[in-house]
């Protein structure tokens, strides 16, 4: 039983971050702060040397990839993997880094903390908690990282990230079908 949708990879040529300007004064943004100018602004000043109409052209280019990927969908699927110990449930605890991004949080009993969902609608969330998965509630108003599930709720749109770490498959599969 396969469910219906349209799948939107974005590559960056092995790298995490897209190239924008290569060279001494090179300028590249996380792929997933490109949604909102606050975000891509935070990313610039990070990890790039920003020329005037950087923020501007990246800005253009999420609304862009919004406008022609994703503005439609009805339910919005994304899909990341982490490595182990790095990104994960745990940031999303109290005193974690995300844990002003978070509304609610269910952790799975003896679950591994590198694979979760994060969530934008209450319903899906306890859905998945009564599936005792790890899963989180993202907050209505989560700080501005210019990160799409930031822009979902934003927007009210029903987002879903499946979040694994890399090289689990089997765990990921399982979790898709479950979701579906």
């Amino acid at each position: 039983n396969r469910a219906k949708g349209i799948y939107i990879g974005t590559q960056a040529g092995g790298d995490r971050r897209l190239n924008l300007r290569p060279g001494v004064d090179k300028a590249t943004i996380d792929p997933n702060r490109m949604f909102t100018r606050g975000g891509i602004q935070a990313d610039m000043k990070r990890s790039a040397i920003p020329r005037p109409g950087d923020v501007e052209a990246i800005e253009k280019f999420g609304q862009d990839y919004v406008r022609t990927f994703i503005d439609k969908a009805s339910v919005l699927v994304a899909v990341h993997n982490n490595t182990n110990g790095g990104y994960s449930f745990e940031r999303y605890l109290s005193g974690g880094s995300e844990a002003r991004a978070t509304a609610a949080l269910h952790q799975a009993r003896g679950a591994d903390p590198d694979n979760f969902f994060l969530v934008t609608q209450p319903q899906v969330f306890e859905a998945l908690k009564a599936m005792n998965y790890n899963v989180i509630l993202q907050a209505r108003n989560p700080p501005n990282d210019g990160s799409l599930s930031v822009y979902a709720a934003i927007r009210g749109w029903n987002y879903i990230n499946v979040e694994a770490e890399h090289g689990a498959a089997a765990i990921q599969a399982k979790m898709f079908k479950d979701l579906w």
